[in-house]
């Protein structure tokens, strides 16, 4: 496969990074505190965001287990503080519908992944992009990248947020939405006790994807047309597969399933 032009040569080291996936952290772990205002966490989400609908751009090049996504956006929440989510990539088998308790959901998925691993895998670095993507575009050379936003109120709209690493992210960060899911995930498949250094290979595997100009340009193309005021901070029909159809031109040179089966083959992926 031809090699594409890094646009950020400068190689990332995982132990600069301070993941601490592998017990390297001696001392009790404080994270990176950080004030924002409300557009700068807001272009941080954008990024996110992004990150999460290339991927899953790139998944759906080589699966059909998984539903399109059929929205992307970026909101402010009831307390002030910036969100987002990607809107409707999900696995198949809810295709009739999603189960009426969080149990069930997670029952059924967990058989899924159970018997279709390389889906699981799939899932897996779609889950981590969007955290993997503040190293790259948003802090490059910070040591933390899993957010936790925390809204000041006798600052009104000034925002704090704390970044912290994979192994240190607190209890809070488990109980919704990404990790908890990738924690779910690697349990199905019988690898919660290889947890860290799996997800040390897809954080690591994630990022040099991420400085391919192809991944790059993709990344950035969204988060920029996600930002634009025209847009309210919500993309979604023709709009939307504008943007899918650019994102698989750019990143058509890109095989996300060469990687998995190199990297990954070990987990009896077939």
């Amino acid at each position: 496969m031809p090699q594409e032009q890094d646009p950020n040569p400068e190689k990332l080291d995982l132990r600069k990074l301070n993941l601490a996936l592998d017990g390297l952290t001696e001392e009790p772990y404080k994270p990176r505190k950080v004030e924002l205002t409300e557009g700068e966490l807001l272009n941080e989400i954008a990024f996110h965001e992004a990150s999460h609908l290339v991927f899953q751009a790139l998944i759906c090049k080589h699966t059909d287990d998984f539903t399109r996504p059929r929205g992307i956006e970026t909101y402010t929440n009831d307390e002030g503080i910036p969100s987002g989510q990607v809107i409707g990539f999900d696995s198949k088998i809810f295709n009739g519908g999603f189960p009426s308790t969080a149990k069930k959901l997670y029952d059924d998925l967990c058989q899924f992944y159970a018997s279709n691993r390389l889906s699981a895998i799939y899932d897996l670095f779609s889950l981590m992009a969007g955290y993997c993507s503040y190293p790259i575009f948003v802090s490059p050379g910070e040591s933390d990248f899993i957010p936790v936003a925390e809204h000041d109120t006798k600052e009104g709209v000034q925002l704090k947020a704390k970044y912290y690493n994979l192994e240190n992210a607190p209890p809070s960060q488990f109980a919704v939405k990404d990790l908890y899911r990738v924690k779910h995930l690697l349990r199905c498949i019988g690898q919660e006790e290889n947890y860290l250094s799996i997800l040390k290979s897809v954080a690591n595997d994630i990022m040099e994807l991420m400085k391919r100009k192809s991944v790059n340009d993709s990344i950035r193309f969204v988060r920029n047309q996600l930002l634009k005021k025209e847009t309210g901070g919500k993309i979604e029909g023709d709009k939307l597969e504008e943007i899918w159809e650019k994102i698989n031109d750019l990143t058509n040179k890109v095989d996300l399933l060469e990687i998995i089966k190199k990297n990954y083959g070990y987990l009896d992926l077939e």
